[in-house]
């Protein structure tokens, strides 16, 4: 199957970028859960910022794994379009998946 070369060189940047959110989306789950693990060690509270950090990295691990569960449906391509017409991105997507 022949692809013309500006279709391959949009799939390219487009996977490159989703690397690169997928990366970010790490580190930040990482950063928030050191600094739960900190806290349960240490007998310490949380700070209010702290506590916003985990919670808001939580809703984004929770949201992709809808993302895969998504993807992997029949018809999970339909429902990412669905999701861009409707404008209902910001329920859907991760916060490092946000332009």
């Amino acid at each position: 199957m022949w692809i013309p070369k500006t279709r391959y060189e949009k799939f390219r940047v487009k996977l490159k970028e989703f690397m690169v959110n997928l990366h970010e989306e790490k580190d930040e789950t990482k950063e928030a859960f050191e600094t739960l693990k900190i806290s349960i060690i240490n007998k310490q509270k949380l700070t209010k910022e702290e506590k916003k950090l985990v919670g808001n990295q939580l809703k984004d691990v929770f949201k992709t794994v809808g993302l895969v569960g998504i993807a992997l449906l029949p018809g999970g391509t339909l429902i990412f379009i669905f999701t861009k017409v409707f404008k209902m991105d910001k329920y859907i997507l991760p916060s490092s998946f946000k332009e």
